[in-house]
């Protein structure tokens, strides 16, 4: 039940529109201007099979449920190799397919790793003229919220959680696919997470 009220209170506290904020609440069942919930540290899983806490301090040491979570953001940026992405986190392309799309120099296909800290909050907005797939691969569950904007300010959204407790509450996702221009924005439920994503 914590996990949902952290959940929760990085949606309310993070997203500017308040229609989606109230989304947020309501996905997590959790109505976070009733809460009275300070500072959140932990991140509680709900999972039968392996219940652990997880901190989400600074400090935070490793647990068996989030892989790597003993080493630090930054260890990982280095090891990897990343760089920061100018939307947000930091990025490596580790595949681009010499295929183009037609009439464009965008390649058909590319992998990138993609990391984001939990201290810098949400990624800019942003939005891709091709789908895209994320995929989880280490670190805390990541936040990944999804909105298709019309032209009459009408949105529709979609938030899901990327990590790798797949029977816990709220469940979370190994991938996650994103749809062709629609805008999305996350954030890591604790330290760091480590996704990858695939598009164009």
């Amino acid at each position: 039940m914590l996990f949902h009220r952290y959940l929760a209170l990085l949606f309310a506290s993070a997203i500017p529109s308040s229609a989606l904020r109230a989304k947020a609440s309501a996905f997590m069942g959790f109505n976070y201007k009733s809460s009275g919930l300070g500072n959140v540290t932990s991140v509680q899983s709900n999972s039968t099979s392996n219940n652990t806490s997880t901190n989400c301090n600074s400090n935070a040491t490793s647990t068996p449920m989030y892989p790597y979570f003993g080493h630090t953001a930054d260890q990982v940026i280095k090891y990897l190799n990343l760089t920061p992405a100018a939307f947000g986190g930091y990025f490596r392309q580790t595949f681009q397919d010499s295929d183009k799309v037609p009439g464009s120099e965008r390649s058909i296909s590319a992998l990138t790793y993609y990391l984001i800290r939990g201290e810098d909050g949400y990624t800019k907005w942003q939005s891709f003229n091709a789908p895209e797939v994320w995929h989880y691969y280490a670190g805390a569950p990541l936040v990944l919220v999804q909105e298709k904007r019309y032209e009459v300010n009408t949105t529709e959204n979609k938030i899901s959680v990327l990590g790798p407790d797949l029977f816990g509450e709220p469940k979370q996702e190994p991938q996650v696919v994103i749809p062709r221009l629609w805008w999305k924005q996350a954030r890591s439920a604790g330290n760091w997470t480590l996704v990858g994503t695939t598009g164009e």
